[in-house]
């Protein structure tokens, strides 16, 4: 048999076409009544199956209109439905001439059996359209409002049940991602001290570098959700990598071998490693791995130049910069904001970005950016000599 599938819902209709298949029977599919009517009158089916509550047109009236169609009545038509049926449903269909009324779920095999009993029957008891009464006769079109109001109040009350389940599951997943979040924050924080605590001379720089960092992020107007939050996560974690580097390297007061200056430079690759197999947010991995690379490919571990860096690792390389320069180190005394700033400022353009750059010496000289930690940096902006704005390239 050839059976036309009436059904809005396309898992409906696909599930029914699967269950009719079965008994090798070819099906075809409409998503309402006026659909269903278009592909009726242009093709042959030998039977109809349909539902009731569709838009455009509901099954209710696409029996009503195939059963007073002298080209189309002969066609057995077969409601299968779950929808808030009840038997007043039932009663109207074949008030309106319905061949059959199959309530889901059904068993594919009793389905199959079913259509194809119905549509015998049907075709062996096939009577004049005068004995199935028109939608205008007044007690079925009467029932035919009720049982439409009745099925749409249903699905608005099923509707309203739906939403509110949504809303939970959605409050659920909100304050899932808050808890993830803190645990998330937690971790960083560990690694940032479980880094610090090795190297006592850089204690607090990895925070240091992520409020500057965020604080240039802010001033450039980028994204909050995404690139200021991936800056930070990165700037916290940024030297990770040093964990695989010896202590007496890290805190040696003198000039560093090359093969030492090698094994610290490793430290950009050992914490993309580390950091890669962990579940962060993209692409803090690759920030941390490139915040020592320069726009003129001086920079390591790959060399990268010009767009190859990713923005946020831009951005992560200059506020380390700042950082590392203005504070003290085993191997020198603190040289100030002001050596950093001319670093940058004659890099501008060349080793690093000049939006960054200018960031930077817009945060400073507005007096809006002072680290935070108590170590007395607060007051740095001061430092800045006259005449210390970034230049262009000569």
């Amino acid at each position: 048999m050839r059976i036309l599938v009436v059904d809005d819902k396309e898992e409906d209709r696909l599930l029914a076409e699967t269950l009719l298949r079965t008994g090798g029977d070819e099906t075809r599919t409409a998503i309402n009544g006026a659909d269903a009517l278009r592909k009726l009158r242009a093709e042959h089916f030998d039977v109809i199956v349909s539902d009731i509550l569709m838009p455009v047109m509901d099954g209710f009236r696409l029996c009503q209109e195939c059963k007073t169609d002298e080209s189309l009545r002969h066609i057995p038509f077969v409601f299968l439905t779950s929808s808030y049926t009840e038997d007043a449903d039932e009663t109207l269909a074949f008030r309106l001439g319905a061949d059959g009324f199959i309530r889901k779920p059904v068993e594919p095999e009793c389905l199959t059996q079913s259509v194809r009993t119905l549509a015998r029957t049907a075709r062996e008891t096939f009577a004049a359209p005068a004995s199935r009464p028109a939608m205008e006769d007044t007690e079925t079109l009467k029932m035919y409002s009720a049982r439409l109001v009745a099925k749409l109040e249903q699905k608005v009350c099923e509707l309203e049940e739906e939403s509110a389940r949504r809303e939970k599951v959605r409050e659920e997943l909100r304050k899932a991602n808050v808890e993830l979040q803190r645990a998330l924050e937690g971790t960083i924080e560990v690694i940032q001290q479980m880094v610090e605590a090795r190297d006592p001379y850089t204690s607090g720089h990895q925070k240091r570098v992520a409020e500057l960092a965020v604080a240039l992020a802010q001033k450039m107007q980028l994204p909050e959700e995404s690139c200021v939050s991936v800056i930070q996560m990165a700037a916290l974690i940024h030297d990770i990598g040093k964990t695989a580097v010896p202590s007496d390297i890290l805190s040696k007061p003198g000039k560093l071998t090359a093969a030492e200056m090698m094994l610290v430079k490793s430290h950009s690759q050992v914490g993309y490693d580390i950091l890669s197999r962990a579940q962060l947010p993209d692409p803090v991995a690759e920030v941390v791995l490139q915040h020592h690379e320069r726009l003129d490919g001086s920079g390591y571990p790959r060399g990268l130049t010009n767009d190859a860096i990713l923005p946020e690792a831009q951005i992560l390389a200059v506020a380390d910069v700042v950082e590392a320069m203005s504070s003290h180190r085993p191997y020198r005394q603190a040289l100030g904001i002001g050596a950093a700033l001319d670093e940058v400022s004659a890099g501008r353009a060349i080793r690093y970005d000049a939006d960054v750059v200018d960031a930077c010496f817009t945060v400073f000289r507005e007096g809006h950016f002072a680290f935070s930690d108590g170590s007395g940096f607060a007051s740095t902006h001061a430092a800045i000599p006259t005449g210390a704005e970034p230049q262009p390239p000569s």
